[in-house]
């Protein structure tokens, strides 16, 4: 049973053959009460489609971009510009977090990205920072 005020969300990934057109997908998503929603990376098409709603979305830095994340603020820079400063806005896109990494210390990366993952958090905090 559901407690009254409780909130819903979904993950959603861009990696399918066949994907739905966004505008479709966040229809469904407000006529089935989803109010939350996690990005897995940040999709122009998707974010565009979210402008006016009251989704409450997160963001996601994959994890091939961890590496460039880490070494280049200027790259974090650039993403943060791109993905969540050109869509904040009033009646914008409702962005409230951003997730740097999806599962980086899985075993099943070997350690691929406990170098960068950090470094990448606080290249992107500081990038959310200064926008």
């Amino acid at each position: 049973m559901v407690e009254k005020g409780a909130t819903f969300g979904v993950n959603w990934g861009i990696m399918a053959t066949h994907q739905l057109p966004p505008k479709k997908v966040v229809r469904m998503l407000e006529d089935n009460g989803f109010d939350k929603l996690k990005l897995f990376e940040a999709d122009g098409r998707i974010l565009t489609a979210l402008i006016g709603t009251k989704i409450e979305v997160m963001l996601a830095v994959p994890n091939f971009m961890l590496q460039e994340m880490s070494q280049e603020p200027v790259a974090a820079d650039t993403w943060v510009d791109a993905n969540v400063t050109s869509y904040c806005y009033s009646g914008g896109v409702n962005i409230k977090y951003v997730a740097v990494g999806n599962e980086p210390f899985l075993k099943t990366y070997n350690g691929t990205y406990l170098q960068t993952t950090l470094p990448a958090l606080k290249n992107i905090q500081e990038a959310l920072n200064n926008a």
